[in-house]
């Protein structure tokens, strides 16, 4: 949009408050990039934790005797038998899960976001922002689905007698075998209640309940 300074003389161009980017900004379509790798980076810590809560959690399955009492006790137990690294079994995987569902999320929430902000510049009101969000969480969801199967299958290897274990070598190749040896649909089986979490998760963020006025500016790529 243009206008003219009849004072100076000079024409002088307006940029349209969406397509207006402050200089040395990261580009809108950079964030949900960034977004994905801060997840990654992510997993190097949390992976240890998603491993014992998988084998807490199918401790005593089948009625059988609970192998694991506390957290602490699940930790020096995989120790013991995996050695530290046997900590981070699966870890492709959760890369590979942060990869596909975070990336996908934040690209969603923000494509929706830029196409419902008003022309002059008005972001979209709170229920949109949950729709948005819901849209974001359960389509992230579905994506990375597969990929949680395969980071529940290989974090609970570990667990089974050798003579059971599938010994996926990484990511891939669980998906692979597990397409091949048990049908493709098996990568979504569970699928429903991911999505599920994945609306809730979503719609419960900082950012969907909040007008952006209330966050602190050095906050707002965080959330």
């Amino acid at each position: 949009m243009a206008a003219n300074d009849s004072s100076a003389g000079r024409k002088l161009t307006v940029a349209s408050p969406k397509s207006n980017v402050p200089a040395g900004a990261i580009p809108r379509r950079a964030n949900f990039v960034l977004g994905g790798l801060a997840g990654c980076t992510a997993v190097f810590v949390t992976q240890p934790l998603d491993l014992i809560k998988n084998r807490m959690q199918l401790s005593g399955e089948g009625g059988a005797v609970r192998e694991h009492k506390t957290s602490f006790h699940a930790i020096s137990r995989v120790i013991r038998s995996e050695g530290v690294l046997g900590l981070y079994n699966g870890l492709s995987a959760g890369l590979l899960r942060q990869a596909t569902y975070s990336t996908t999320r934040l690209g969603i929430y923000q494509s929706l976001y830029d196409k419902f902000t008003g022309p002059d510049g008005k972001p979209p009101n709170l229920l949109m922002k949950l729709g948005m969000g819901v849209t974001a969480g359960g389509i992230g969801s579905f994506i990375g689905t597969p990929a949680e199967i395969s980071l529940i299958r290989m974090t609970s290897d570990g667990r089974l007698p050798v003579a059971e274990r599938r010994g996926y070598t990484s990511a891939f190749n669980a998906l692979f075998r597990i397409s091949r040896e048990e049908g493709v649909l098996t990568l979504w089986r569970g699928c429903g209640p991911t999505m599920v979490k994945g609306y809730g998760s979503e719609r419960c963020t900082t950012r969907n309940l909040l007008p952006s006025q209330t966050i602190p500016s050095g906050s707002r790529f965080l959330l």
